[in-house]
């Protein structure tokens, strides 16, 4: 999907609180472009709670999920919108006003946060055209794997429309998406009839606990944008575009996780000398970052280990590695604690 998104920004302000804490995150992440997954830490029992289908409308004339999130894609590329979402997680509540609009076939995109300290998250260039891996296997496009083997949503999911809302005065799906396997996080979505913009989205975990809430108070999708409207956007590399829509990046890592759960294939890869070597994985919903940097051998003999969690989003920390090679290794993502340890624990030079 679109790579700022709510759910993004909100992790690139994890790195920059992360920053200000003295954790060595020296990167600006905006990665994986997807509608994002955000639901409050509320509840164990039942967390789907639709509104119940119509008389008139039986669940057999529900549309189908694939034919949903593929307007779903197609929608957040090409809907000038603008609204005001509620940002719920571990007993915390933020607001913000999104804005996204199409100017010349680019995209802009930008976040404000309303309580808090005053801050903006913006961007802006990239071609309304480019489709990222997650774009790909969002709309059901499988992705073959040099194994042979190839990466498809249906694969890792089990997803169904499953009834219907009300969100922000607008009738909406709302849809399922139950994990396969251990290895990723349940999805619900609500999504607007008229628009196909998720107006309400839940992370929740295997033990049906809702992670994160993002909902929205308040959507215009009648609205207009200049330029002028997104001011101090940084610009999208559109080198991802560049590419033959099935191929997947290179990552050239001398460190590289030796296990990824299976369903994520490699969608991004990027390397400064500040922020070392950047890997994103996704599997159309979810998606996690791998950062390898090298670092000074007068730090190298340090032992030292975190873990955060925000709601769904999980940061892992490690210091390892020979004396001759020490590296930081971390990882930022929307999947479980346990299977981030194994892909971060997994970290080893490449042969």
């Amino acid at each position: 999907m679109i790579a700022t998104h709510p759910r993004v920004c909100q992790n690139v302000y994890i790195l920059h609180e992360l920053k200000k804490a003295k954790f060595a995150f020296g990167f600006f992440l905006c990665v994986f472009g997807i509608w994002g997954i955000f639901a409050a830490q509320i509840a164990h029992a039942n967390v789907i709670h639709p509104r119940q289908a119509s008389p008139n409308l039986a669940p057999s004339s529900f549309p189908q999920a694939s034919d949903v999130l593929a307007k779903v894609v197609s929608a957040l590329k090409h809907t000038n919108y603008r609204g005001r979402i509620t940002y719920e997680q571990n007993g915390k509540l933020e607001v913000m006003e999104v804005s996204h609009a199409v100017i010349g076939g680019l995209e802009y995109e930008k976040i404000y946060f309303l309580n808090g300290d005053d801050r903006e998250l913006a961007k802006q260039g990239k071609s309304v055209g480019c489709q990222s891996m997650g774009d790909k296997l969002l709309s059901g496009m499988p992705i073959n794997l040099s194994s042979g083997n190839f990466a498809a949503l249906e694969k890792s999911y089990r997803m169904a429309v499953i009834g219907e809302d009300r969100v922000a005065g607008r009738s909406a799906w709302v849809l399922q998406m139950l994990p396969a396997d251990e290895y990723r996080h349940g999805v619900i979505y609500t999504i607007d009839k008229s628009s196909y913009i998720p107006l309400k989205t839940m992370y929740v975990s295997s033990s049906r606990k809702v992670l994160e809430r993002l909902h929205f108070v308040s959507l215009d999708t009648d609205v207009s944008f200049k330029v002028e409207d997104f001011p101090g956007s940084t610009e999208y590399s559109n080198t991802r575009c560049k590419r033959d829509k099935t191929e997947m990046p290179q990552g050239e890592s001398q460190w590289k996780p030796s296990w990824v759960p299976p369903g994520f294939v490699l969608s991004a890869y990027s390397f400064t000398e500040e922020d070392g070597h950047i890997e994103t994985y996704t599997d159309g919903l979810a998606s996690f970052t791998v950062i390898i940097k090298p670092l000074q051998e007068q730090v190298a003999s340090a032992n030292f280990s975190t873990n955060l969690r925000k709601g769904a989003t999980i940061i892992l920390l490690r210091h390892y590695g020979s004396a001759q090679m020490p590296i930081q290794a971390s990882l930022l993502g929307e999947i479980p604690s346990d299977v981030a340890g194994r892909i971060l624990s997994s970290v080893k030079p490449v042969q």
